[in-house]
C-alpha cells in the first residue's frame, strides 16, 4: 500500500479528479485510519452510483474499522475533529458511535443511488 501522503494527494489533493471508485474503495482497507476516512469521504463526494454502492458494501465489511470509515463518510461525521481517547478506552462503543452518526444519512444515500425514472 502507498504511504498516506501519496494516497491523500490522489483522494482529496491535487490529483483527486483522477481517482477512481476502485482506488478509493481499495483504500477503505488501508492500514491508516486517516486514509480510510479520506477514502470514504472521496467515495461520498463522487456522487456516483458505483461509489455509493462501494460505501454500502463497506458498511457490511467484517472489519469494524472499514465499517466505521463508511459510516463516517455517509454521515459526514469527522471523528478526527475531536479527541478520540474515549473511543479507544471503550472499543465496543467505537463502531456504534459511527453507526449512530450515519443512521440519518443512509436513506438519502440509497435514494441518491437509485436511477430516476
Amino acid at each position: 500500500m502507498a504511504a498516506p501522503h501519496e494516497v491523500y494527494n490522489r483522494l482529496l489533493g491535487a490529483e483527486k479528479a483522477q481517482s477512481t471508485v476502485e482506488f478509493a474503495a481499495k483504500h477503505l482497507r488501508h492500514y491508516s485510519p486517516l486514509v480510510r476516512t479520506w477514502a470514504g469521504r472521496r467515495l461520498k463526494d463522487m456522487n456516483d452510483a458505483a461509489a455509493h454502492a462501494a460505501l454500502l458494501e463497506a458498511v457490511n465489511h467484517p472489519d469494524a474499522r472499514v465499517r466505521r470509515a463508511a459510516f463516517d463518510a455517509i454521515s459526514g461525521y469527522d471523528n478526527w475533529g475531536r479527541p478520540f481517547k474515549r473511543t479507544i478506552e471503550k472499543p465496543g462503543r467505537w463502531g456504534k458511535d459511527g453507526a449512530l452518526a450515519a443512521v440519518s444519512s443512509v436513506c438519502s444515500l440509497i435514494n441518491r443511488s437509485k436511477p430516476y425514472s
